[in-house]
């Protein structure tokens, strides 16, 4: 039965007082940095310039105790859980001695799934509609225009669930009209130029780690300044990159606390682990995941970190995003030790079965390769055959770590062409001899110097091609799915040197969202054919498991 509205601002009142004592007597599991958010505010109490209102936090608890918000399978009213309470209780109570809101920024710093998002919009219907501005807007930005419709989805989820918010708003495809004081509430995109007119009331900045610059912020930033009481709202998980400047308002908030750095009109709530905090130990992952037990449960916490643990990628994807810590990523995708074993003799099938190559001949005059996927009829193991070219060019044979590949030319480990630049037209007439030992079902490709030899292979020999964009979109799940391979020791990469070198060679790059790829510019020296062998790989996916084949394809409609 939901509480009344009595009674619900009487027990949030009560639940933020109490999480305010909990966290100075070290009743409950918190970063330092919650700790000195809540000194930071009774300290706050002594200061004559400022001071504290309860009845406008009562206010927008009211407004809160008429939100209801999907739990499980069905909708109820939004009890909000005590630390959301609190920090309510801080953005909204503190005001200036000219009657001016303290707080113009409020930066939520969680992990996933704690809650954010959704508490995040009830603010911005709290500021639209209950905050007795004149023309509010409110904006949800976000990298994208698709991150940002998320928002929009939660928001218009809430309203569809309350008759009263029905009647007061007009719901439209891309944004929310409330008529009554002519507000507006809409979903935008990181164009700052687009966005320069604008007049903001409150807006959200959603996974902030994910923006290479400051631009947007800025432009909502400034478009605030007429207004008495504004509120941007910037939530975000921890990032995989630290040159990204969320990083450094994180560090910000940190000096801030405390008391290095001065910033009166920033909220700060940091949840995250502390520096000496072990990963292990899942007791401390309450401090990024305030809302355990509410909207994340414990036990399933420790069942993904326990099978995140045995690849690299996503053992720093659950403690960057789930235990909401930046990483140090080492340079090398996986260790040679993982990778070691799976480097064994492949023999050839007995009789023709399906294959997938993937080709990468970005180089002209240095190492080009060719990779063929198969899996073993008895035993479904992924086979690999590697087959690298390389043209006459003596500038190239000695590389930077001292290997000559003069040594794996006389060895047969790589087909030198006669020619100052690879010869495609060898290529094609290698690619018809794995067709009459395999049947070559999809070929995957950069398309950057393929201009001859994809027409050809597309034409006279009736392969069916494929571009294979070089971006995180499509390099994301096959790479992933070659890690589950090698840890799982269920791919025989072959024997050849070269192939292993390039692996030892990779440098991996991590996006916003953590979807990776290979740096091919970055990368210590060659990488080619672990490209071609992920490329290869994604042509497989596509074509062996339904399942899988649904997942590749949906994931890149999604990102596409």
């Amino acid at each position: 039965m939901a509480l009344t509205i009595d009674q619900y601002i009487s027990k949030t009142l009560k639940d933020a007082d109490q999480y305010i004592h909990d966290v100075l007597e070290g009743r409950i599991v918190t970063s330092v940095w919650i700790y000195l958010a809540v000194q930071r505010s009774q300290q706050d109490r002594e200061r004559e310039d400022i001071y504290f209102d309860e009845n406008a936090v009562r206010r927008v608890y009211e407004f809160f105790s008429f939100l209801r918000i999907k739990k499980g399978s069905e909708y109820a009213q939004f009890i909000l859980s005590p630390y959301q309470a609190w920090m309510l209780y801080e953005i909204f109570g503190w005001f200036f001695d000219d009657g001016r809101r303290r707080y113009r920024y409020a930066v939520l710093y969680t992990a996933r799934k704690s809650g954010k998002t959704v508490f995040s919009v009830g603010i911005e219907l709290y500021m639209t509609m209950y905050d007795r501005e004149k023309d509010p807007e409110a904006y949800l930005c976000a990298t994208t225009k698709e991150q940002a419709g998320q928002g929009l989805k939660y928001v218009k989820s809430i309203i569809g669930e309350s008759l009263s918010l029905r009647r007061r708003l007009k719901v439209q495809q891309y944004q929310i009209l409330y008529p009554k004081r002519r507000g507006l509430m809409k979903v935008l995109a990181n164009k700052p130029d687009a966005n320069d007119s604008l007049n903001p009331y409150v807006y959200i900045l959603d996974e902030m780690h994910a923006h290479k610059t400051l631009d947007f912020f800025n432009v909502m930033k400034s478009g605030t300044l007429s207004r008495a009481n504004p509120l941007g709202i910037i939530t975000s998980t921890a990032g995989f990159n630290k040159e990204y400047p969320f990083y450094k308002m994180v560090d910000l908030g940190r000096r801030v606390l405390e008391g290095n750095a001065e910033d009166d009109i920033t909220f700060y709530a940091l949840f995250c682990l502390d520096d000496d905090d072990n990963v292990e130990d899942s007791s401390v992952w309450i401090k990024a995941n305030p809302n355990i037990g509410v909207t994340i449960n414990l036990k399933d916490l420790e069942a993904e970190w326990k099978k995140a643990k045995n690849t690299i990628t996503e053992k720093f994807n659950f403690i960057t995003k789930n235990l909401n810590r930046y990483v140090d990523q080492p340079n090398t995708w996986i260790p040679d030790d993982d990778y070691k074993p799976c480097f064994n003799a492949v023999q050839l099938p007995k009789e023709r079965i399906p294959a997938f190559i993937g080709i990468d001949l970005a180089a002209t005059r240095d190492l080009a390769s060719l990779v063929i996927i198969f899996e073993d009829p008895e035993t479904q193991r992924l086979k690999v055959i590697p087959e690298f070219y390389f043209p006459q060019n003596e500038e190239k044979r000695v590389r930077q770590n001292g290997i000559n590949i003069l040594d794996w030319i006389e060895e047969g480990y790589v087909i030198e062409h006669p020619t100052k630049t690879i010869d495609q037209n060898l290529i094609v007439e290698r690619i018809k001899y794995w067709n009459t030992i395999f049947e070559v079902t999809q070929i995957n490709y950069d398309k950057w110097n393929s201009g001859f030899i994809i027409p050809t292979l597309e034409m006279d020999e009736g392969l069916y091609c494929r571009n294979f964009s070089q971006t995180t979109v499509y390099f994301n799940f096959p790479l992933r799915y070659i890690e589950k391979c090698i840890f799982e020791q269920s791919i025989d990469l072959s024997d050849n040197p070269v192939l292993r070198w390039m692996f030892r060679n990779i440098v991996i790059y991590k996006d916003g969202n953590g979807n990776i790829k290979i740096m091919k510019n970055q990368s210590q020296d060659s990488v080619d054919g672990a490209v071609s062998l992920a490329m290869a790989i994604g042509a497989y996916l596509e074509n062996n498991s339904d399942i899988v084949k649904s997942i590749f394809d949906s994931y890149i409609n999604e990102k596409e």
